[in-house]
């Protein structure tokens, strides 16, 4: 297709953007109107951003990204101008960063991974830079409350994690959807786990962060824990998958050893601190992960 080829030259370039730039305003326009379909933004504006990353040089992608936050503001000017912040900024960010990861051939467990982090501090970040500039709005409250979490006990220690939540449902979503569309435009996604090593690295890194920030600071133990929940569940689908029956065996020891652990040590622990507990079992899985590794390495080499 014409449509979904490298732009070469300055106008080819700036046409096409200006293209993806109208689809993204057309759709800010239509949840301005229709509220309900805000999801769809997730979904478009970081395929049409992956879309100009990958045929478009990266040199004019500042182009394309101020061009769509003006038209975007513009259009959504008054009440709706705080969607354009929140959804539009790190959707666009997104998906430059789907484009890049997918064009160096990165595998897909990091690619969601790397997004998620990228768009979770991005929209706390942004959060933080509209409370500084209108004060008299809480917007980080105004979202907790579409979700019925404004009044959440502990809603100071767990917004760390509702947004990084909300952040991997956005990314997951935006990964399957671009996954499933990007092929149609002769890319694909690298599925093979050449660089297992990192994950492990990955997984104890935020296990030995979740641990420390109890006694630190406790919104970020929540965030390290959630964080690793998808690596642990890509871990043990990937242990089940090898139809070892002794790592079976392993995993169900683990989760019942875990399980054990959880009940037997939550009245110990302050709430609302007892997710720490869940590290336990982490910590078995990346062992078991770890040592399923090393073999197959090793008789790799052999």
């Amino acid at each position: 297709m014409a449509l979904f080829k490298k732009r070469e030259t300055l106008v080819q370039n700036i046409a096409y953007m200006a293209i993806m730039a109208a689809i993204n305003v057309i759709f800010v326009l239509l949840t301005a109107v229709l509220p309900p379909l805000m999801f769809l933004i997730v979904f478009v504006l970081p395929l049409t951003s992956a879309v100009v990353t990958l045929f478009c040089k990266k040199r004019y992608f500042p182009i394309y990204f101020v061009a769509t936050i003006g038209l975007c503001l513009l259009t959504t000017f008054g009440i709706y101008m705080w969607d354009t912040f929140f959804y539009v900024l790190p959707a666009l960010i997104t998906g430059f960063v789907f484009g890049i990861l997918i064009e160096k051939n990165v595998p897909g467990i990091y690619i969601i991974i790397i997004s998620a982090l990228l768009q979770y501090v991005i929209t706390y970040l942004t959060f933080l830079v509209l409370c500084a500039l209108i004060p008299g709005i809480n917007f980080i409250d105004a979202l907790l409350n579409i979700f019925g979490l404004a009044t959440f006990e502990f809603k100071s220690i767990f917004v760390h994690s509702f947004l990084f939540i909300l952040a991997f449902i956005q990314t997951l979503f935006s990964y399957v959807i671009i996954g499933f569309e990007i092929k149609k435009l002769g890319f694909s996604i690298n599925l093979e786990e050449k660089h297992d090593w990192w994950l492990i690295v990955l997984s104890f890194v935020f296990i030995c962060l979740s641990i420390l920030m109890t006694y630190f600071y406790e919104p970020l133990l929540y965030v390290s824990v959630m964080i690793n929940i998808p690596i642990i569940i890509y871990m043990v689908i990937k242990l089940i998958l090898t139809n070892k029956k002794r790592l079976w065996a392993a995993l169900v020891i683990s989760l019942f050893a875990g399980i054990f652990i959880f009940a037997f040590c939550y009245l110990l622990i302050p709430s609302p601190r007892q997710l720490i507990l869940i590290a336990p079992l982490f910590g078995l899985i990346l062992i078991i992960y770890f040592a399923n590794y090393l073999f197959i390495e090793q008789k790799h080499v052999k």
